[in-house]
């Protein structure tokens, strides 16, 4: 971390005088849709220097621009290069691959640079549910913070390594969490999470699945009893789910719908 000062201002801070630390920040992955969604957060971002953003693959071609963040971010999209990340960030973003994500992390945090995953590589603590659903990832650093940081502030300023909940996880535990922790649900009660995303969260490689062709007004079921949010959901609340995701005709946005059942007589008030 290093420290800028800035001109004098409108809260009365002289010039000259420290400003708050300012981290230098760079982005791997920053040409997906996840990627891009950083860039235009963190160049806004007070406590936020930039110094690169990196594509996800060392052969990804020369450096390029992103026309899309114009006016918000003019930096150019440069190939993967771990050393230069090590070397030249405080905090790295990862919006890679799993597998990517998965190799490239321990490495880094093992040079001292705080890493933000946005993968789902290093989410799951259980390693038998972490071997079935991201068998990519074999070294995982000690004092993984899961990034929900409504829930989990302290333990993501503390961490070396924050794993970013999955979108789907991130809706359905805000809303199941507070009320296991209240305990108002019957405990062996049906929890039914009805999800519905829009399209982009498949990602920016193209499918037949996500076609517009196939897409258009339509709405599906997928990975039905087979999808890795599922366990994602359960480690967050310590019960078992039935989690039925959907794939909606918009391009961005979550809608769950949750069932549970709580104790008769508990009202808004508990």
């Amino acid at each position: 971390m290093h420290t800028v000062t800035q001109p004098h201002g409108t809260d009365g801070v002289p010039s000259g005088a420290p400003a708050a630390p300012v981290a230098r920040v760079a982005v791997a992955g920053a040409t997906g849709f996840t990627g891009q969604e950083l860039l235009r957060l963190l160049s806004r971002h007070p406590a936020v220097a930039l110094t690169s953003a990196m594509s996800s693959g060392q052969a990804a071609g020369s450096s390029r621009p992103l026309p899309g963040l114009a006016r918000l971010w003019n930096g150019t999209i440069v190939p993967l290069a771990p050393q230069t990340l090590a070397r030249e960030a405080d905090v790295v973003f990862l919006a890679l691959p799993d597998a990517a994500a998965a190799e490239l992390a321990p490495a880094l945090v093992g040079a001292g640079v705080r890493v933000i995953d946005l993968s789902g590589a290093f989410r799951l603590r259980d390693a038998g549910l972490r071997a079935r659903w991201y068998p990519e990832t074999h070294d995982v650093p000690p004092g993984v913070a899961y990034g929900l940081t409504e829930r989990e502030r302290g333990a993501v300023a503390r961490a070396e390594l924050v794993a970013n909940p999955g979108c789907y996880p991130t809706a359905a535990l805000l809303a199941l969490a507070p009320l296991v922790e209240a305990g108002l649900l019957l405990p062996n009660a049906d929890i039914i999470v009805d999800a519905k995303s829009g399209v982009s969260g498949a990602g920016k490689t193209p499918s037949e699945r996500t076609h517009f062709s196939e897409i258009h007004g339509s709405l599906a079921a997928y990975g039905v009893f087979n999808h890795r949010h599922g366990a994602e959901i359960e480690q967050g609340i310590g019960r078992t789910v039935t989690f039925t995701p959907h794939l909606v005709p918009l391009d961005r946005g979550i809608l769950s719908t949750i069932y549970v059942r709580v104790a008769p007589g508990t009202s808004e008030e508990a």
